[in-house]
């Protein structure tokens, strides 16, 4: 498997990398400041894109720009996928299996509270002040 390094934030050397990959795997944050032109050229040139952002307002603002061109060219676009939020959602999907198990019913609201030991990574850190601070694109309309 070949790994491609590339500097998001020269948007001019996407195309070359999107063109001849299949998959681009993005771990690095905010990705609001750096991923948009990774998701726009993934969704225009048919390569599929997977991220572990938990920027929820960032992931409408993707879909609502590059849903329709995704679409099109039959791009995969997975987000949230993996450190943030898969421990949460494997909890509530078995939660929820055992609630309709064991009672016949669905579950209906969750809620989760964490507690976090050490320390958030610059990205992490980086993203909330984008989101408390609203300086990110926040506006959308579908």
């Amino acid at each position: 498997v070949d790994i491609l390094l590339v500097n998001t934030s020269d948007p001019s050397t996407l195309p070359n990398l999107v063109r001849h990959t299949r998959v681009v795997a993005t771990t690095a944050g905010p990705f609001q400041l750096y991923g948009l032109p990774v998701v726009k050229f993934c969704a225009t040139y048919g390569t599929h894109y997977v991220d572990i952002t938990g920027e929820l307002d960032w992931v409408q603002i993707m879909i609502v720009k590059h849903e329709s061109a995704a679409q099109c060219t039959g791009t995969k676009i997975v987000r949230l996928c993996g450190h943030d939020l898969v421990p949460c959602d494997l909890t509530v999907m078995k939660l929820a299996e055992g609630v309709k198990e064991k009672n016949e019913e669905d579950l209906v609201e969750v809620s989760i509270v964490d507690d976090i030991k050490g320390t958030a990574s610059e990205g992490t850190m980086a993203a909330m002040k984008l989101a408390v601070g609203g300086e990110g694109e926040r506006s959308f309309k579908r």
